[in-house]
């Protein structure tokens, strides 16, 4: 079981969640800040763990990159989406 919250101020959404409440809570925390209707900037924390990254949408068309460091070693991810 999750529960979290996110907080709306002009160009950047913070939020935080808190995972495994009952038994280890683990807190992950992150914001995202729109740059324009176009580019988003994002980064968080969560266990020991930093997240960065960006998205870039054109029209109904977005593309998110990832960099997340681990325990187990980095990791880049791209993904393509459509929104309709």
């Amino acid at each position: 079981m999750a529960i979290g919250l996110a907080y709306e101020k002009g160009k950047a959404t913070w939020a935080v969640d808190v995972s495994e409440a009952f038994t280890s809570p683990l807190v992950h925390l992150g914001v995202e800040y729109k740059v324009n209707n176009a580019v988003s900037v994002r980064c968080g924390y969560s266990g020991g763990s930093f997240a960065g990254g960006l998205g870039v949408a054109a029209g109904n068309l977005v593309v998110d990159y990832a960099y997340n460091t681990h325990q187990a070693g980095d990791a880049q991810r791209f993904s393509l989406g459509y929104r309709f």
